[in-house]
């Protein structure tokens, strides 16, 4: 039976585009190719593709499980639990981000499925069917000492969490951390505190309903709606506020057809305030104003 392993990440808010904003140890100013390990590819029974920093050429799989002999000679090895950890930003606290549930563990890097614009290839040592992502502000702290391990423990940014390992000069303190990992985990799942992980597909179809309500070229809808917010009726009186109010795009993101080409109608945005414009995308009522507005606004 595999044991789990505990892999130190950059810190991100989502996991899903190399865009996003995120902090390493080290400060890393490029890019951090653990950008897509939430980002589920391909369909819902897709993988998720995770990437560590490891500074040795191969991932000694044979210390993931009990008998040795069985995997000497293995390029991977299935049935693993990964323990995605991050240093927070501000005050550099190791937190549990998330975990990898049944993953297979290459010895070797393989390249994954994605493509970015001067990097032909982006590599990963885990590959999962099952991924749990915790939300920023309910990612626990992962306190070393208080578990007998001392702050270096995440050499080359992996633990073997076998304490049987020879390698390991505090067994015990191993064991602490992978019982430590478990726990919280399971507590983490039983109270369905998990951020939602999406596919490519979904993710380009928000970045698509982004780009639309964003575009400059539509900014000229924002006049046809006078200075009133359509759900709870808040009316801007000159600068600044009338930058509180912005345009909502009617048409939900799962009908939105990827690289279609179309012209878009004034008809098909609404006017709300900023507090509005993101509770409606809270909902499942995006294309329905009157709604959100008699369930949402006037019920409060």
């Amino acid at each position: 039976m595999p044991y789990p392993v505990a892999a130190l990440i950059s810190w991100r808010p989502f996991y899903q585009s190399a865009d996003e904003p995120f902090f390493t140890r080290q400060n890393h100013k490029g890019i951090s190719h653990d950008f897509q390990n939430f980002l589920r590819s391909g369909a819902r029974n897709g993988f998720f593709y995770g990437y560590v920093p490891f500074t040795a050429e191969n991932m000694s799989i044979e210390r993931l499980a009990d008998v040795r002999g069985d995997v000497v000679h293995a390029e991977s090895i299935e049935g693993v639990r990964v323990y995605w950890l991050a240093r927070r930003p501000g005050d550099n606290a190791l937190c549990l981000v998330g975990w990898y549930e049944d993953a297979e563990a290459f010895r070797f890097a393989q390249s994954g499925p994605m493509r970015l614009i001067g990097n032909p290839e982006i590599w990963y040592r885990f590959r999962a069917r099952q991924a749990f992502l915790l939300a920023e502000n309910q990612r626990p702290i992962v306190d070393l000492h208080k578990l007998g391990l001392p702050p270096q423990q995440l050499h080359a940014n992996i633990t073997y969490l076998n304490e049987n390992n020879e390698e390991h000069g505090n067994p015990d303190g191993v064991a602490n951390l992978r019982n430590h990992l478990e726990a919280v985990a399971d507590v983490r799942r039983r109270h369905d505190s998990l951020a939602d992980t999406i596919t490519i597909e979904e993710f380009r179809r928000r970045r698509t309903h982004e780009a639309i309500e964003r575009n400059s070229n539509y900014r000229q809808f924002r006049w046809n709606f006078g200075n009133t917010c359509q759900a709870c009726g808040f009316t801007a009186e000159g600068e600044p506020w009338s930058r509180a109010l912005e345009l909502h795009h009617l048409i939900p993101i799962n009908r939105l057809a990827l690289d279609e080409v179309r012209n878009v109608t004034p008809r098909e945005f609404a006017l709300l305030c900023a507090n509005c414009h993101r509770a409606i995308h809270a909902t499942d009522l995006v294309d329905d104003i009157e709604r959100f507005r008699l369930e949402n606004v006037l019920a409060q």
